[in-house]
């Protein structure tokens, strides 16, 4: 209606014969609060992100040697089929996507930006946990041999 914000909004009064006008409600400010709230979380999602780019390539480590482990030595590092299924194919998506995305800014491109690498963020959550928890359970398994 001609690109007017303003709307009459007619409600009902909950008691018969009542009316209820609102004509304007100066000095709110609903989106400075809501701005101080998205801007504190972005700052903690930036320092979640910093440590997690930080501590990805030594944690790679140990969750390779788990799956690893947990995959050839089925007996006696028992992880559970399903979640060693999701782990190594979580694993497997995570490189073939650095491969593609390689190869994409060889042949064509840049495409290190959040639009192409966003896709791989849950794999790499799910390869890096999983592949810790099967970590841990192969140096548990040993400790208690070794304790025997």
């Amino acid at each position: 209606m001609g690109g007017s914000d303003r709307r009459d909004v007619r409600l009902q009064p909950p008691i018969p014969g009542l009316m209820l006008f609102i004509d304007t409600v100066d000095n709110l400010n609903s989106f400075g609060l809501q701005d101080t709230r998205r801007a504190r979380q972005v700052k903690i999602a930036a320092h979640i992100t910093s440590a997690y780019a930080k501590l990805f390539p030594w944690m790679a480590t140990p969750d390779v040697l788990g799956l690893l482990l947990a995959t050839f030595f089925r007996k006696r590092f028992p992880l559970p089929i399903p979640l060693l299924a999701m782990g190594l194919s979580s694993a497997a998506a995570v490189v073939m996507l650095i491969v593609v995305m390689a190869y994409i800014t060889a042949t064509s491109f840049d495409v290190a930006n959040v639009l192409y690498t966003s896709p791989a963020s849950p794999f790499l959550v799910t390869f890096t946990t999983l592949g810790l928890d099967a970590w841990y359970m192969a140096v548990k398994q040993w400790a208690l041999c070794d304790a025997k």
